[in-house]
């Protein structure tokens, strides 16, 4: 999610993907637009599997795309972007995390200075650990100071709403060209009291598990299991025979959210209702953390947590665990320097519970 604390926007169009730069309120004349309402959902022909396959590398993915992905040969809307101008000389500070893949800073870095060249403005971009970001970003939001835009999570907007720029007009703009957004974009990307759009959703890496096909093999599986039964079944088994599982489930920003909120969400548990009302204390919950207990005392290998995102990825190279959740660096980074590795590893969908249908989140 791309959001800005009080810029403006200008649109910038590379290998198929959006980059949107938000300036500072100082540098733009913004247009007037009074009476905007917020963008519906319009209907896309991306299936789910489409969707995965063509986000499933994110940001760092886009490089090797090198194409529109899902919109490859199909007729992008003539629609004009916002008319904002750009103050001559001005400078943008930019607040995104450190890469996994090497070649997600190449694009952006590449992106960045198209953008420089169109517009002779400077961007200056500072990379900080995935655990680092979100602290840093409220603190700014909470002083009125610091970055002009913030490369972060679907929730990140949401925890400072009122310090953020309205972007409608740029998100309306990129949703008639592109053919409408998908319901999760719409769902993280508009604040519900204004009915705007508070951040610019911009890539979701799939998640899925990776996992040691010899070793399930060995088990008794001939593939990772997805019923939630059978799947920590196997993960028992697996640290039996001295091939214990690891998931990060320390203030891991990626891995640890994504693997935490789909378990608890596979058991029918989740943490707010509707109306925002605390809703973790449930029974629901409860069949969800006996189930974590069970999986992290008889499967896990020690030190679990305490992992961050950089812990189960390390581990799973190292070959000490034979089973976690990742996006594409660990499998990214085994066929670069670990092909023993890569020509074991086997991906699966995570486990699904009691409420027997996917319950996934994805880093967006």
């Amino acid at each position: 999610m791309l959001c800005s604390f009080g810029g403006k926007g200008w649109v910038c169009e590379e290998w198929g993907w959006v980059t949107a730069f938000l300036i500072q309120d100082a540098l733009l004349e913004r247009r007037a637009n009074p009476g905007g309402k917020t963008m519906e959902r319009e209907d896309s022909k991306l299936s789910r599997r489409d969707f995965i396959k063509a986000t499933g590398a994110g940001v760092a993915g886009a490089a090797a795309l090198g194409s529109l992905g899902p919109f490859a040969g199909k007729a992008m809307a003539q629609v004009s972007p916002p008319k904002l101008s750009v103050e001559k000389g001005a400078e943008l500070k930019v607040l995104r995390w450190s890469p996994f893949v090497g070649s997600d800073k190449e694009m952006w870095e590449k992106n960045t200075a198209k953008w420089e060249q169109a517009t002779g403005c400077k961007v200056t971009t500072e990379y900080l650990s995935w655990e680092d970001v979100r602290p840093k970003a409220a603190m700014e939001a909470s002083v009125g100071a610091g970055h002009d835009i913030v490369l972060g999570w679907h929730d990140d907007p949401f925890l400072y709403p009122d310090k953020l720029l309205d972007v409608t007009d740029i998100a309306d703009y990129l949703g008639k060209k592109y053919g409408g957004w998908e319901d999760v974009c719409v769902k993280y990307g508009v604040y519900p009291k204004t009915g705007r759009w508070i951040d610019i959703p911009m890539g979701v890496p799939g998640q899925a598990i990776c996992y040691r096909k010899s070793w399930v093999n060995e088990v008794g599986y001939d593939v990772m299991p997805v019923q939630m039964d059978k799947f920590i079944d196997c993960c028992k088994k697996l640290k039996a025979k001295g091939h214990p599982v690891g998931f990060a489930l320390g203030h891991a920003v990626g891995d640890g959210n994504n693997w935490a909120h789909g378990f608890l969400w596979a058991f029918g548990g989740k943490t707010v209702n509707k109306d925002g009302s605390p809703a973790i204390n449930s029974k629901e919950t409860r069949m969800a953390l006996q189930a974590m207990k069970d999986l992290y005392d008889n499967a896990m290998i020690s030190g679990c947590a305490s992992w961050l995102d950089p812990h189960n990825n390390k581990a799973f190279l190292a070959e000490e665990i034979s089973v976690t959740n990742n996006g594409i660096s660990i499998y990214y980074a085994a066929k670069e320097k670990f092909p023993k590795v890569a020509e074991d590893t086997y991906h699966q969908y995570p486990p699904q519970g009691p409420v027997g249908k996917p319950t996934e989140l994805h880093l967006m």
